[in-house]
């Protein structure tokens, strides 16, 4: 089971860690699609993915709050 993160806050908690678990799931990621030519000589996997413009999105540092300077 998992807990949200409305949960983990309810129970106390003040800050949570994710570790490597990105970097488990994105590698995951990469297992399953390599498997899937290896295997079946397919490419279905690409339709899962995100184009560089929403990475960019992503990424970006936030836009400063209003009535702030830069």
């Amino acid at each position: 089971d998992t807990y949200s993160l409305e949960e983990l806050a309810a129970a106390g908690a003040k800050r949570i860690s994710v570790g490597g678990t990105f970097a488990r799931v994105a590698l995951g990621a990469f297992l399953r699609a390599a498997r899937e030519v290896k295997e079946k000589g397919t490419f279905t996997f690409a339709a899962d993915t995100i184009s560089h413009a929403e990475v960019s999105a992503f990424m970006a540092p936030p836009a400063p709050a209003k009535g702030t300077r830069e």
